[in-house]
């Protein structure tokens, strides 16, 4: 069986193939793991991670020029997905944590004001 080259799957992603995206997720999937799991150093966040970045190439992928490798094109990606992620992360509130660093009155302790 010949393999084909990142472009040729490219092409025929382009095309409409599931096959090949598939292929082509299955040849980058390590790597784009193992990238994301750098950023999250836990395993589920980085599978997440890896799932988010494959459906942005997917969606970008008319706008792959093919000027520089795919790898490089998909590792950028990826890293900035990673970064979003983080930044994202950073401003939600951890609400388990707020619901128990502070008490919340019960609304019967109010039943008086009402």
């Amino acid at each position: 069986m010949v393999q084909l080259d990142d472009q040729a799957l490219i092409d025929r992603i382009l095309d409409g193939s599931h096959t090949a995206f598939e292929l082509l997720m299955q040849r980058y999937e390590r790597l784009v793991y193992k990238l994301s799991y750098g950023y999250t150093r836990e395993h589920h966040a980085a599978l997440d991670a890896t799932q988010e970045v494959f459906l942005r190439v997917f969606e970008k992928l008319n706008s792959y020029r093919g000027q520089g490798s795919f790898m490089g094109w998909l590792v950028r990606i990826a890293h900035n997905t990673n970064l979003d992620r983080q930044r994202k992360s950073s401003r939600e509130p951890d609400w388990a944590e707020l619901h128990t660093a502070h008490d919340v009155p019960d609304a019967s302790d109010h039943e008086q004001d009402l």
